[in-house]
């Protein structure tokens, strides 16, 4: 990045909360969630708004946690979890629910863990233990407990800081 720019602001009650290439143009884009759960997507090219719009409204229970490629299809796709646990995928090529490890567990992250062009899921629950989803598309093809971190640890991601 060359330098800090100001793209805009989508007003009160607007959360930012993933990027990734969602318009399959090689640039990252930006989603934003609202208090009563509407997702809306600015697609990007640069500091510029090219287009924007309302992805729907998921209610106030589901929330959007993170953006990978879970399809292996060079674009984004979005995964979502609600209050239950319950973990979904909505993406151009793959969607579906991936499963529900309990309410006690958070997705944390993605990334493609094992390098197999597939994102994959790290979640972590209430006590520190950590567990990976290996993923194909919206199906968990491999789990792999981590370990525990403890109280004293967390993981954070680099939208955290």
């Amino acid at each position: 990045m060359a330098g800090a720019f100001d793209v805009g602001n989508p007003g009160p009650g607007w959360h930012a909360i993933a990027t990734g290439d969602l318009a399959g143009s090689g640039k990252s884009d930006i989603l934003f969630q609202n208090d009563s759960g509407e997702i809306f997507l600015w697609v990007m090219d640069g500091p510029n708004i090219i287009s924007s719009g309302s992805l729907g409204n998921l209610g106030s229970t589901l929330h959007l946690v993170a953006t990978g490629d879970f399809a292996g299809s060079g674009v984004a796709d979005l995964l979502f979890q609600d209050s239950s646990g319950e973990v979904d995928i909505i993406g151009t090529s793959v969607f579906g629910t991936v499963g529900n490890p309990g309410p006690s567990w958070h997705v944390i992250g993605t990334g493609d863990y094992n390098g197999d062009g597939f994102s994959d899921i790290l979640l972590e629950d209430n006590t520190g233990n950590l567990i990976a989803w290996f993923m194909q598309g919206a199906t968990v093809a491999k789990t792999q407990t981590l370990g525990n971190i403890g109280s004293k640890w967390t993981v954070q991601s680099l939208n955290d800081q």
